[in-house]
């Protein structure tokens, strides 16, 4: 009898280990899926904005593709500042 509770006891207790180190591994798990997007959206959320002022600066309608024309808007924003 004392050995059947001992083994009972040994298992319920390799269960509730089991169960609590399963939680314990799925929310770290969790916490770590979190902590990887939110560093991918820091990482990349200011190469996106470079990329729009790149973008921007080097687009066709900022850009005239007539020198003379470029030469002229330059003295303009020169003579305005």
């Amino acid at each position: 009898m004392s050995l059947l509770r001992t083994v009972r006891a040994f298992v319920d207790l390799f269960l509730l280990d089991g169960f609590l180190l399963s939680d314990f591994i799925g929310r770290l798990a969790c916490f770590l899926a979190i902590l990887e997007f939110l560093g991918f959206v820091f990482a990349f959320l200011p190469l996106e904005g470079m990329a729009a002022v790149y973008h921007r600066i080097s687009s066709p309608a900022v850009t005239p593709q007539d020198s003379a024309r470029f030469m002229r808007l330059e003295q303009a924003a020169s003579a305005c500042s």
